[in-house]
């Protein structure tokens, strides 16, 4: 964090004399300092250059969305102040080489620097997003977007200690910043498929954005069709039609819901005409996403890390919402909106007026503020909030043109919320941006007629009567930071009728914290733990919100030796020694620390290894919570809110999997949270045998006959070891055929029945699966039911993994149609629904069986006449504690809805489907084992050489060779901490990749193509 001016690097004191801690900062008299320009690799001499950080393939951010920097030749500037700087103007990217001495991902080892880790990864020299690189003869206008110079204005700044930067966002092709959120929404589109060729391009515009539309659409070979409103100024209209766009100028001032206003005809015309694409900025998720992977990388890697404070003014929301996101994501920065007075924003954020009650009023200022709350704008990302004038955006542009900065409205708006800043800060780095360039606002900000009309050209501000006098206190402000609301303040003190009773318990313990000296030493003891709870839960929280970082490689790859060696340099050993001391608080953070350094990060988008991936925020939210009030689901009296909760979800559970009553009501049933699908599985064991030998668990199985179960060949091994624990026999576990998709055949269960019987065994259970674990095959529930009956046999549906398809009413249909007949039915919401490790439940259509099954009386437990002894869960086990797995389900259930908890799944099943088109359009670069059921992939990389490969007619020298590939290709990808996949063989086919998309959180189309991509490159490069 930055504390002192002092403490910036060179590159930011020796710019311009009059920021140089050495100087003074008062500027010549008559005159503001000419702004300086600012670059990520700007030094004052070769001398000063510190020796690059090195590269290598261990580093995936540079595979996926991040760029190597190479250095060209630059040009030398020289500041108003004589010094001599060198500006690199251009990147280009380099192919990352493996390097021995890497650490991966870029991570130095620095025992006194946990921030290093988590939160503030090193940017510099790479750009996620960056250009692709031309030679400058062969750039096109859209290969300019981005990469803008940062000036320093800190000489506009109310203290010496408060650095201010601006991005000078109108040297972009357009003039604006807008030419960003353009391209990455034309691209996405494309990509998707939303765009087709010859197509209509129809954007809803202030000015800006229509601008930078009508140019990327005129670069793609589109039309554009243009709304805007009789607030736009005269240029900006004429720089739309210029570049080719087709501008329609309505009447402005009207409500958002009236059917004039220019974002609501752009819906119409889109609805109308089939052709149209909508560009929908203000609710396109596409358009924070561009600021994200653009304008936030480029600020912290200009500011190297520096910046504490990001300001800029809301429309879209898009700018603030993707650059304040991705600068959270790197540290410790602030995120402060400049609203114009007449805008819904400060009446929203600082009085909280609910957002249908919102009306703005008239203001001058174009491009900035808003009449409603977009969709596109992150309420939660917003730390602080400015209202400004009119004529204090004007005349900041005025000031800014003095130092030579010809700036637009919006401009002179952000600066002066700089400004305003900088008098409330002890000292910090802001960063503001230039939106666009003062050249399309001569007819009105820079025309002192048109000031003079408006009432903005005097001494006197006519909008500060308007100002809000009634956010916070007196005298008036217009500053205010965010807090959380009335109703989200937490209280953790037991409510009580009477206050003397409170009263005399806060006496009583005073007086025996004043009479005991050890309650002193509690006091103490408890504080400093609380206090390293804290540190503690930001580490935690930082790597938790860091998770989706594509940027970060998936692992850091060490052998067991190098584990050890990294544990040694934070002060640690892996071993715990006899006669060990305790180690200080910073030693217990660094070992924190250097254990989510080195574990895989299973939350990245690219952990594609396992049937599951990282947790969901409310899921995680909801484990940490069951996790801090720690106790025991077996009664109620212990654990009173948990055995409500986690009979709340098997109620739900049992509605979806089973359907409700006609009268809505839940069927009968019977369910536990379990520790995985393996303890539900042999749940479902002893189910079936209580029934089929009810007096087994009593007597054992001593005379019983011989009793056999039935599963598919590709079915997942716990149901033998269920068998082997449940005293049935691995050998009596039969495994039964599957087809080509790896599902159970019906005739060939039956028919191992039938060998059963006349061998003189009893079948007892059919253990059937929902999504196998390698080829994610459904079995014929159905026809596995019929055979149930027919046999008396007990119908369990392992839907551990493809369970989840139980939520979503297409794939429910597709998968699971007949999944009601199963007599028990088991599901882990942590696998495809990324609820935290481990959210398991086993759930039956029959009432009261657990109970026989498993209970067992324990007096010292489960006494009868206390009170609520009818609702401890835990007689039901075959255990004694357990953990309160389902309230972090029960919490995401809440926090998402039905339908949120649907989306989540058919999310994962359209990417698996996008996966498959791919690898079919690869042109035989890849080929699929198998025809998927659910979201996880079987395939093969093919060889040049063996292309078109057709398994079946391969030969075995062929097989051998494919056999070697996919270890070949996953190692290269480990070393280069890229996506993390499986590979197995299976039925005698040499090895295929098995691509999972546990939740595909984080995941979009683009990344499978590019994932496939490098892919084919690691295996061209065998």
């Amino acid at each position: 964090m930055l504390t002192k001016l002092t403490q910036l690097p060179p590159t930011l004191c020796s710019l311009h004399n009059s920021f140089n801690p050495s100087s003074s900062r008062k500027p010549s008299a008559g005159r503001v300092p000419s702004p300086v320009p600012l670059s990520p690799n700007v030094r004052t001499s070769d001398a000063e250059r510190p020796s690059p950080k090195s590269f290598n393939a261990r580093s995936f951010r540079s595979c996926l969305r991040g760029r190597r920097l190479r250095r060209r030749p630059g040009h030398t500037l020289v500041s108003g102040a004589g010094t001599r700087v060198r500006v690199v103007s251009s990147l280009a990217p380099e192919r990352p080489q493996s390097n021995g001495n890497s650490n991966g991902g870029g991570y130095d080892l620095k025992v006194n620097q946990l921030e290093e880790s988590y939160g503030r990864p090193n940017v510099q020299g790479e750009l996620p997003g960056g250009q692709k690189p031309t030679r400058a003869r062969e750039q096109a206008p859209i290969d300019l977007i981005g990469n803008t110079p940062l000036v320093d204005i800190s000489c506009l700044s109310a203290n010496p200690d408060v650095r201010i930067f601006a991005k000078c966002e109108y040297t972009n092709p357009s003039g604006s910043i807008k030419d960003r959120m353009a391209k990455h929404i034309i691209e996405r589109a494309e990509q998707k498929g939303d765009l087709a060729p010859g197509a209509t391009i129809c954007c809803a515009s202030s000015g800006n954005s229509g601008a930078a539309f009508a140019l990327v659409a005129a670069m793609r070979g589109y039309q554009c069709k243009i709304i805007t409103n009789t607030k736009t100024s005269a240029e900006k209209v004429q720089v739309m039609r210029a570049y080719g766009g087709d501008v329609t100028v309505t009447r402005g001032g009207v409500p958002a819901d009236h059917p004039e206003h220019y974002q609501n005809i752009e819906l119409k015309l889109c609805e109308e005409n089939s052709s149209f694409f909508s560009v929908n900025q203000y609710g396109n998720p596409d358009n924070p996403a561009a600021y994200y992977h653009s304008l936030g990388p480029e600020i912290w890697q200009q500011t190297q890390g520096r910046v504490t404070h990001f300001v800029a003014g809301a429309s879209t929301g898009g700018t603030v919402s993707g650059t304040a996101q991705y600068l959270k994501d790197q540290g410790d920065v602030k995120a402060v909106i400049v609203d114009p007075v007449g805008s819904v924003l400060w009446e929203y954020f600082a009085r909280g007026v609910p957002a249908d009650e919102l009306k703005a009023s008239k203001y001058e200022v174009e491009g900035v503020g808003k009449d409603s709350i977009p969709d596109a704008l992150d309420t939660s990302i917003v730390d602080a909030i400015i209202q400004a004038t009119d004529k204090d955006a004007f005349d900041m542009c005025k000031r800014l043109s003095e130092t030579g900065v010809l700036a637009g409205g919006s401009s002179g708006l952000n600066v002066h919320g700089a400004v305003e800043l900088s008098k409330r800060l002890d000292s910090g780095c802001i960063v503001t941006v230039l939106p666009d360039s003062g050249l399309k606002y001569l007819s009105k900000v820079y025309n002192e007629e048109w000031l003079e009309e408006k009432g903005l050209s005097g001494e006197t501000d006519p909008m500060k009567e308007r100002m809000d006098e009634s956010a916070v206190g007196s005298p008036p402000t217009n500053y205010v930071e965010l807090k959380p609301s009335q109703e989200m303040q937490f209280d953790y003190q037991y409510s009580s009728d009477s206050d003397t009773f409170l009263e005399s318990s806060r006496l009583v313990v005073e007086q025996q914290q004043s009479a005991d000296p050890v309650d002193d030493f509690t006091y103490v003891e408890s504080r400093n733990e609380t206090q390293f709870l804290e540190k503690a839960a930001d580490l935690l929280v930082g790597y938790a919100g860091s998770q989706l970082d594509a940027r970060r490689p998936t692992n850091t790859l060490r052998s067991p030796a190098e584990l050890e060696e990294a544990f040694r340099a934070r002060g640690h050993s892996i071993e715990i020694g006899d006669g060990e001391g305790p180690a200080s608080e910073d030693e217990v953070l660094r070992a924190m620390d250097v254990t989510l350094k080195y574990s895989v990060r299973t939350g990245h988008p690219l952990f594609l290894n396992q049937l599951y991936s990282g947790s969901d925020p409310y899921a995680l939210a909801g484990d940490w919570l069951s996790v801090a009030a720690n106790t025991n689901v077996h009664t109620y009296e212990v654990a009173p809110v948990f055995t409500l909760i986690e009979k709340a979800v098997l109620d739900k559970i049992a509605r979806v999997w089973l359907g409700a009553d006609g009268d809505g009501s839940t069927k009968p049933h019977e369910g536990l949270f379990v520790a995985g699908g393996s303890m539900a599985n042999l749940y479902s064991v002893i189910l079936a045998r209580h029934r089929a030998a009810p007096m087994a668990r009593m007597e054992g199985m001593t005379g019983k006959g011989r009793l056999v179960g039935f599963c598919s060949d590709q079915c997942h091994y716990s149901y033998q070891k269920a068998a082997a624990v449940a005293g049935i026999g691995i050998e009596n576990m039969i495994k039964v055929k599957t087809d080509a998709k790896g599902a159970m055949i019906p005739a060939e269960l039956e028919a191992a029945v039938q060998k059963c019987l006349a061998d003189g065994a009893q079948p007892f259970y059919i253990g059937a699966t929902a999504g196998t674990t390698v080829l994610g095959a459904y079995d014929p529930l159905g026809e596995l039911a019929d055979i149930a009956e027919k046999y008396s046999m007990w119908l369990h549906c392992d839907g551990a993994w493809g369970g989840s398809a139980i939520v979503s009413q297409k794939h429910k249909e597709i998968n699971l149609k007949d999944v009601h007949k199963a007599d028990s039915f088991a599901w882990s919401p942590h696998k495809m629904l990324n609820m935290a490790l481990q959210c398991s439940v086993i759930m039956t259509r029959h009432p009261g069986l657990m109970m026989e099954a498993n209970g067992y009386e324990a007096a010292y437990l489960f006494q009868p006449d206390k009170l609520n002894a009818d609702q401890d869960l835990g007689k039901k086990t075959i255990s004694c504690g357990r953990k309160s797995d389902a309230y972090k389900l029960w919490l995401a259930w809440k926090a998402k809805g039905d339908q949120g908890i649907e989306a989540d799944v058919d999310r994962a099943f359209d990417i698996a489907h996008c996966f498959v088109n791919a690898i079919k359009n690869s042109k035989g670069a890849f080929v699929l084992a198998s025809e998927p059921q659910c979201t996880n992939v079987c395939f093969w990389y093919v060889p040049k050489h063996l292309r078109p490969l057709d398994i079946s007619a391969a030969t075995e020298e062929q097989k051998e060779e494919l056999q070697q590939v996919a270890p070949k290709i996953k190692a290269k990808m480990q070393e280069a901490g890229d996506a993390l996949i499986g590979f197995q063989t299976n039925r005698g086919l040499p090895n295929f990749f098995r691509i999972v998309f546990p939740g595909a959180r984080g995941l979009d189309e683009s990344d499978i193509f590019a994932l496939l991509k490098r892919m084919k490159a690691y295996g061209d490069d065998l």
